[in-house]
């Protein structure tokens, strides 16, 4: 219940983030997240989910950053520290064997909407993204408990 709470209400935010960060992002920003997109991929290529976790939240505070709204970063910097505890509470290969290739890609759509400065689609695909997230995550969390 607490982490689906947690990534509903994140994936809410996070798209408000977007919305308001697409406004501020400038070419070189788009680009970093660009390249953030393509280097995610490549760690999910060669298993290195420690490296897509940190490589992830970078994109993402670049957005939150960008959205100049400092409450909302506030709130959604305590949300990254949640999510960060529920990846180390988990196995890793269990993220892994749960086709984390699922995430291959995930972030390429959201960038091409930034870049064409497309307020709607980026908002609806980065609460799709958040929301996927939370989910893979609670079958991960359901998969440990049934293993206890």
């Amino acid at each position: 219940v607490e982490v689906n709470e947690t990534y509903s209400l994140r994936a809410c935010l996070e798209s408000l983030a977007v919305g308001l960060a697409i406004e501020h992002l400038n070419a070189k920003d788009i680009n970093k997240l660009a390249s953030l997109s393509k280097k995610m991929n490549q760690t999910l290529v060669a298993d290195d989910i420690k490296k897509f976790i940190m490589l992830n939240e970078e994109f993402h505070n670049i957005i939150r950053t960008n959205s100049h709204h400092a409450k909302l970063q506030k709130i959604l910097n305590s949300f990254i520290l949640l999510a960060r505890l529920y990846l180390l509470m988990t196995n890793q290969k269990l993220l892994i064997n749960l086709k984390l290739d699922e995430e291959y890609g995930a972030h390429d759509p959201l960038v091409d909407a930034i870049k064409k400065r497309d307020v709607a689609l980026a908002k609806r695909l980065m609460e799709k993204h958040i929301k996927k997230s939370g989910d893979r995550l609670i079958k991960v969390l359901r998969i440990e408990a049934q293993n206890d």
